[in-house]
């Protein structure tokens, strides 16, 4: 996994199929974001996926290319669960927008 800490602070995760199945949303371990190092935990993983499961949101979580709103939505995140090496989860692209996960 290949991971990029921007100039200008945003944090970027290459998402990748694995054998672990789905697209890995979101690693366990540290990161960076807005110039702190942070972790996240198994259990913040947990959280996150009984947050989704709840429908907390009241709508399925966007998918923007590169995190930029400004090219609007290209997907929605349909399901997560806790992995080995994180969060993973399947992503449904938006109509038009399926060449954007072609590679995924």
């Amino acid at each position: 996994m290949i991971t990029e800490v921007t100039e200008q602070g945003r944090f970027y995760v290459r998402i990748e199929k694995s054998v672990a199945g789905g697209i890995l949303i979101f690693p366990i371990g540290a990161y960076h974001r807005d110039g702190e190092k942070r972790d996240f935990t198994r259990t913040d993983a947990q959280e996150m996926v009984r947050n989704f499961d709840a429908n907390i949101l009241e709508r399925q979580p966007p998918v923007n290319l590169e995190h930029e709103r400004a090219g609007g939505r290209v997907g929605h995140v349909t399901r997560l669960w806790v992995a080995d090496d994180g969060v993973r989860g399947e992503i449904e692209a938006v109509a038009g927008h399926e060449e954007d996960f072609a590679e995924i």
